[in-house]
């Protein structure tokens, strides 16, 4: 699925002359049907970038036809065109309300978010919803720190708290942005006198609590203790949160659970509350989850390969190693940092070494439903090559899932028309069961670019949160990753004016500089700029004569790369180091004996 405001990108596998970064080229190209209007440029001398000069249009199917024949002069007739198809995301989005919220006795608030499966503008997401009050609309307050965007924050404003209960009706229907969602929801705002629990919602990350809305502000100092009961609970934590009370039990809660609110609790106008509450709530498992412990790149001291991650709710997990070779590096930095997780531009310049399914809980009895720290060793699948960078994705399957959906069931409403189509014939797979050697050859199309993706594709945005569903395992955010290069080299680089630059290099498990290391520039377009070797300190500095893109340390099997871009730079904000630029001319100081003089006086 392509999202309306992504430009669409065609790599081409062998590189064509005079096409230079930026430039512009013919538009006639490409073709593409449904007609679109756009322009076309040359990414580098290898890549198309069409970008449309209006967004897509939603939920369609788009053909792309690349005249081949007028991009190479050599090109056998019969591959002078090609063709192939893709698909936009159908419009969705969902509204979910938050907790409320008193500025007096008389006015309230709530927040409220909104979530699109594509990209929307922030006018278009204005018209997506609405909130009445005794027919009244209210106003809605949007955070407007971007225009176009996925996610959404607004908040309900100036709710009037009247003498007796009533209600706000919030409404929202999608037909600004073709999207079938319609519907509305109704929301009891308390009287004034009615001082009760409005709400109540079991949180369970990144920390298990209670939350608990009341209809009025509470007092923070008051002791809660006996006042709130959690079954099977004896020390209990609190914080005050204006409305909202927090109830951090003191140990894990799974089922469900007696919870039990005494008259007692007060709020900021000394009223105490008027009916006691009593409920049986249901503390679901937390969600089958994988996440990295760190987040860096470089793996020092390659004897010891280890790889730390944790999982919650899983019985096994999928392990693929995807090798960068090394003389691709640099193609790959081109468009793409270090630590990118992008699984589509890996293709281009890498392939999989290794794949195995790893084996974390064999019995379902000993899972604690809790966050478990586990580790892997990358030595026995890979002997780490110099240079190279090795991607290491988990990801898991359904079957693999320790949640227990008898007891925790999330129901949908199905319409068979929510399920996106099979526009891609030969990539789709959801309906078929393969074998393990089926699963390798399908996998293998995919790395000799003979099909468009090898995961599974039975997806519906609505159920992506749904862990009883196949669409919560295909979605894309489930896949974790991370860039590995096996060095010892550390490297800090500073850029001057003129494109002068100093590198630092030192090792890592000793944090001593490393001397006689080598350190080599390279421009933009991968050709060798300058290079220089390190002092006894572990310092070069080297006139590159022109601007460096990339650079390159090395020191026997070690190698390590560093990006040379201003966005990557680490940032000096929090630092007054601006100073003035000497543009012409000499500046003179004078020290003297005292720090205090008056216009006249003599200076020794």
């Amino acid at each position: 699925m392509v999202s309306v405001a992504d430009p669409i990108k065609i790599t081409l596998s062998d590189t064509v002359s005079g096409w230079e970064i930026d430039k512009t080229l013919p538009a006639d190209l490409i073709k593409l049907t449904p007609h679109v209007q756009g322009q076309l440029k040359a990414m580098n001398n290898h890549t198309l970038l069409f970008t449309p000069d209006e967004n897509l249009e939603p939920a369609t199917e788009y053909t792309v036809n690349v005249k081949l024949g007028e991009i190479y002069n050599t090109i056998p007739k019969d591959f002078e065109d090609y063709t192939f198809q893709f698909k936009t995301i159908t419009p969705s989005f969902n509204i979910t309300t938050q907790n409320l919220q008193s500025y007096s006795k008389e006015w309230q608030y709530m927040f409220a978010q909104l979530r699109s499966a594509d990209v929307i503008s922030l006018n278009e997401a204005k018209k997506l919803v609405a909130a009445t009050q005794n027919s009244k609309s209210l106003h809605l307050v949007w955070n407007e720190a971007n225009e176009t965007s996925k996610f959404f924050e607004f908040k309900i404003d100036s709710i009037n708290r009247l003498v007796e209960d009533s209600k706000i009706d919030v409404t929202w229907d999608g037909s600004a942005i073709k999207a079938d969602n319609k519907g509305e929801n109704f929301i009891t705002i308390p009287g004034k006198n009615n001082f009760t629990i409005v709400n109540t919602e079991v949180v369970q990350s990144p920390e298990q609590f209670l939350s608990l809305n009341f209809s009025d502000p509470l007092v923070k100092q008051q002791n809660f203790a006996g006042l709130v009961s959690l079954q099977g609970v004896k020390n209990p934590k609190y914080i005050v949160d204006g409305n909202v009370l927090r109830v951090y039990p003191d140990t894990k809660l799974v089922g469900d659970i007696q919870v039990d609110v005494f008259k007692g609790i007060k709020n900021t106008d000394g009223f105490k509350l008027k009916k006691p509450f009593s409920e049986l709530l249901t503390f679901e498992e937390l969600k089958p989850e994988v996440r990295l412990i760190s987040n860096g790149s470089i793996l020092p001291n390659s004897k010891e390969l280890k790889f730390n991650f944790e999982a919650v709710n899983l019985s096994k997990v999928d392990v693929r190693i995807i090798k960068i070779f090394e003389d691709n590096v640099l193609q790959f930095l081109q468009d793409y940092d270090l630590n990118s997780g992008d699984q589509y531009a890996i293709k281009k310049v890498g392939r999989r070494i290794a794949k195995e399914t790893i084996t974390l809980i064999q019995e379902e009895n000993q899972n604690t439903g809790k966050w478990k720290a586990y580790s892997i060793d990358l030595s026995k699948y890979l002997k780490a090559d110099p240079g190279a960078i090795y991607r290491v994705e988990l990801s898991f399957k359904k079957e693999y899932s320790l949640y227990d959906c008898t007891s925790n069931a999330e129901t949908t409403t199905i319409d068979e028309d929510d399920y996106y189509d099979d526009y891609y014939e030969e990539d789709y797979y959801a309906s078929e069961e393969l074998s393990e050697e089926e699963e390798n050859l399908r996998e293998e199309r995919y790395w000799d670019n003979l099909t468009y993706s090898y995961r599974n594709t039975n997806y519906r945005w609505r159920d992506r949160d749904n862990p009883c569903t196949d669409s919560y395992y295909n979605y894309g955010n489930r896949v974790v990753s991370q860039n590995l290069i096996s060095s010892d080299l550390g490297i800090i680089a500073k850029q001057g004016a003129d494109n002068n630059y100093l590198f630092a290099i030192t090792n890592i498990l000793s944090t001593s500089p490393e001397s006689a290391a080598k350190v080599t520039l390279y421009n933009y377009q991968q050709q060798e700029l300058a290079n220089g070797i390190t002092n006894k300190d572990g310092i070069i500095k080297i006139d590159a004569k022109h601007r460096a893109a990339f650079a390159i340390a090395t020191k026997g099997s070690n190698v390590s790369y560093i990006k040379l871009h201003d966005g990557m730079s680490l940032s000096l904000s929090k630092f007054d180091v601006s100073g003035n630029r000497l543009q012409r001319g000499l500046k003179g100081y004078i020290y003297a004996e005292r720090g205090v003089w008056r216009p006249g006086d003599s200076l020794f």
